[in-house]
Parts: structure tokens; C-alpha cells; sequence
């Protein structure tokens, strides 16, 4: 009976060791697998950190440009169609043309005393054309400046308010769309939150993983001892038996 015992453990230990052996095998391969989960949600989680990060320097660039050209448009429309900004835009011409003036009289007299040291070899022919350059220079200027007048005095005309209206809609329109972006962001911020959860469950997984190798470990070296144990009552059968 005593050597039916012995085999009849020795061969459940043979059943237990394979058993131990398969799921060392397979306890290797989920952990490989959890390991190159968890590398691939990290990797996943990285870029999309930096898309989302990208994403929102190019929106916050985008919605300032666009509330920058807002302004700029209604500033645009407000000087055709205001009359008190009208007005002091026409001040401002008259102004510069009564500068522009002061300054071509001032070159005009100061030619014509250069011209009248040149004639008296008082001065030289540089001297003289470096005077002219410079009245016709003033002359330029103050044309320029009588011009910009009738410019600002003349009001804008149907064509150029009406697209200074539609300059307005459509920065409007750019506006708006910018925002949108900005609020669409948020279900990119989600996702990236979602990544942060599979990258969480990842390393519970891995965690796992390596947990029931632990245990797979600790059977087996229960099953060494009993092994051991089987071979002394072996011994110990066999001496008595002679």
C-alpha cells in the first residue's frame, strides 16, 4: 500500500509540475504582452500630449490674429463712415500740408540765397545743386500732402464702404470660427484623458501579470519541497523494505 501511495503522489506530482510549466509559459507571454501594451499607451499618450499642445499654441495664435483683424476691420469702417473721425482726419491733412509748405518756402529762400552766393563764386556747383535737390524734395512733399487732402475731404464711395463692411463680416466669420476651435479642444483634451486611463489599466495589467508569476513561483518551489519530501519517504521505504 505504502509504494501505491508513492506512486500514486509521485504521479501527481508529475500532473502538477507540467501544469506549472504551461502556466510559466503563458505567464511569460502576458507579461511580454502587458509590457509592450503599456510601451505602445505611453507612446500613444506622448504624442498626443504634443499634438494637444501644439494644437493649442496654434489656436491661441489663431484667435488672437483673428480678434486683432476684428479690430482692425471696425476701425477701417468706423474712418469711412464716421464724420467726426472724417473731420479730424482732414485736420490732421491740412495740418501736414501747412508743415509740408513752411518747409518748401524755407527751401525755396534757402536756394535762392545759395544761388545767390554761386553767382558771386561764394560757393560751389555741389553747394548749389545739393540746395535744389532739397527744394524739390520740400516741393514733392508738400504736393504729396495737398493731395492726401482732397483724398480725406472727398467721402467714401458706395464701393469702398461696402467692402469695408464685408472686410468686417469676414473677420467676423474668421473670429468665430477661431473659437470654435479653441471650444473643440476640449474633446481633444478628453481623449487625452482617455489615453491617461489606458495607460493607468495598462500597468494594473502588467502589474498583474507579474503578480501570478510570483504565485506561479511560489507553487513551484511548494512542489520542489513535496518532491523532496516524496523522494526521503522513497528512501526511507526502500531501506526499510530490506
Amino acid at each position: 500500500q505504502a509504494e501505491a501511495d508513492q506512486r500514486a503522489s509521485k504521479a501527481r506530482q508529475d500532473h502538477a509540475a507540467t501544469n506549472i510549466k504551461l502556466q510559466k509559459e503563458q505567464s511569460g507571454i502576458q507579461i511580454t504582452q502587458a509590457e509592450e501594451s503599456l510601451k505602445e499607451a505611453r507612446r500613444r499618450l506622448e504624442q498626443l500630449t504634443e499634438q494637444n499642445r501644439l494644437e493649442k499654441q496654434a489656436n491661441e495664435r489663431q484667435v488672437a490674429d483673428a480678434e486683432n483683424n476684428l479690430k482692425m476691420a471696425e476701425l477701417r469702417l468706423k474712418l469711412q463712415t464716421s464724420e467726426g473721425v472724417r473731420t479730424e482726419s482732414i485736420k490732421r491733412a491740412e495740418s501736414s500740408v501747412n508743415q509740408a509748405k513752411a518747409s518748401r518756402d524755407l527751401a525755396e529762400k534757402e536756394y535762392e540765397r545759395k544761388k545767390a552766393l554761386f553767382e558771386k563764386k561764394f560757393i560751389s556747383q555741389a553747394d548749389l545743386d545739393a540746395s535744389d535737390t532739397q527744394l524739390k524734395s520740400a516741393e514733392a512733399q508738400y504736393q504729396s500732402a495737398v493731395e492726401q487732402v482732397e483724398i480725406v475731404r472727398q467721402p467714401s464711395s458706395e464701393t469702398e464702404l461696402a467692402l469695408a463692411q464685408a472686410e468686417l463680416e469676414k473677420a467676423k466669420f474668421v473670429q468665430k470660427a477661431a473659437l470654435e476651435q479653441v471650444e473643440a479642444q476640449k474633446y481633444r483634451d478628453m481623449d487625452l484623458e482617455i489615453q491617461q486611463n489606458r495607460v493607468t489599466q495598462a500597468k494594473e495589467s502588467l502589474k498583474l501579470a507579474n503578480a501570478n508569476k510570483a504565485q506561479i513561483t511560489l507553487r513551484e518551489k511548494d512542489l520542489e519541497s513535496a518532491k523532496a519530501q516524496t523522494q526521503r519517504s522513497e528512501v526511507q521505504l526502500k531501506l526499510a523494505q530490506d
